[in-house]
């Protein structure tokens, strides 16, 4: 009985897994069956049991996972069997993992890459936005800055901030109560940074974290954009719009300044030389110096050789999940915020 169960459990494992990377579920329904109803359970169990620990339980998790991994295999390897009975019991057991580590995946957070687009979410055009539009742009996010540049840092109540902002925010656009925790947690420096990445969201047990080298401006804001992660948005570019919207619009002056500091970086890479060297030279003091920061912060901790292949993979995991960009989804930001603003005109700086 017990095998017969067994057997079934993979045999439903493979059905799951083949569907969502293969023939993915239709939008529409993943999008009100799954993004607005499973997930939310999942998130509020996970949350509420990781977001108090004061450590990663991804962390110690995967350091187990390899332990146990070599430790298998030496273990395998002392016994003497034939070279054909350990290769077919290790071929055994890792499917049975795979079947497992891709079911868990799917069901707690990886299919909110099959949901609806945020285009479709916020009934935005999908087309290609003027340079003009994005100086306005970057002048609208400039303005931000220099009305916010004087606020204390304090990056724990930003975050805070953030956090609220984005909950009340993902209800309001989604109809859906999420959690999400107070603060993120840091890896120590250069974990991330030195693969060319800052932040990094666990889809097992959807905790955030952040690279432990960041200065406090980037740390508030891949922090907050972490965030948007665990709130169901699985796509970079739909993570970085949601962030934008519920960042700027949030009662902490430091929170939108970081929020609009990021945005205003990625918004200045779009441009030309010219322009960008006239957008920053016309910030305050302090966004120029955080900004800065941000890139010597890149600089120190960067490794091209580390970066490429996980750079590479991540492109290849992006697409396999249909983010059809890969790792260009990134910019597709500037062209969301654009349509946005034009849209809604909510990208407003909020009152002191």
């Amino acid at each position: 009985m017990n095998r017969l169960f067994a057997r079934l459990l993979l045999i439903a494992s493979s059905a799951f897994v083949t569907l969502c990377t293969v023939a993915s579920p239709p939008e529409a329904w993943v999008e009100q069956w799954y993004a607005r109803t499973t997930y939310p359970a999942f998130n509020r169990l996970f949350v509420s049991l990781t977001a108090p620990l004061p450590f990663s339980l991804t962390s110690i998790f995967i350091a187990l996972f390899i332990i146990s991994l070599f430790g298998g295999l030496i273990y395998t390897l002392l016994f003497r069997r034939s070279e054909r009975a350990q290769l077919g019991s290790w071929l055994k057991r890792g499917l049975i993992v795979a079947l497992f580590v891709g079911t868990w995946f799917y069901l707690t957070w990886g299919l909110n890459y099959k949901r609806s687009s945020i285009e479709d979410l916020l009934a935005l055009p999908q087309t290609d936005v003027a340079t003009e539009e994005v100086l306005a742009l970057a002048a609208k996010l400039g303005a931000v800055i220099d009305a916010t540049a004087s606020s204390p840092v304090d990056v724990d109540r930003a975050t805070l901030a953030l956090s609220r902002s984005l909950e009340r925010y993902v209800e309001e656009l989604t109809g859906t109560s999420l959690v999400l925790p107070s603060r993120v947690k840091t890896l120590p420096k250069g974990t991330l940074m030195s693969f060319g990445y800052a932040g990094f969201t666990s889809p097992f047990f959807l905790e955030a974290h952040i690279d432990a080298a960041l200065p406090p401006a980037s740390a508030v804001a891949v922090g907050a954009h972490e965030l948007a992660h665990l709130a169901g948005f699985a796509g970079e570019a739909d993570a970085d719009l949601v962030t934008a919207i519920a960042g700027l619009n949030a009662p902490h002056p430091y929170a939108r300044y970081t929020i609009a500091l990021q945005l205003f970086a990625q918004v200045a890479n779009e441009l030309s030389e010219e322009h960008r060297h006239a957008l920053v030279s016309a910030l305050p003091e302090r966004g120029r110096q955080d900004l800065v920061a941000m890139h010597e912060a890149t600089e120190r901790y960067y490794r091209k050789n580390l970066a490429r292949p996980l750079n590479r993979l991540y492109d290849r995991y992006l697409r396999s999940q249909g983010v059809e960009d890969g790792v260009q989804d990134y910019g597709r930001v500037v062209t969301l915020l654009v349509h946005f603003d034009e849209s809604e005109e909510q990208l407003q700086l909020r009152g002191q």
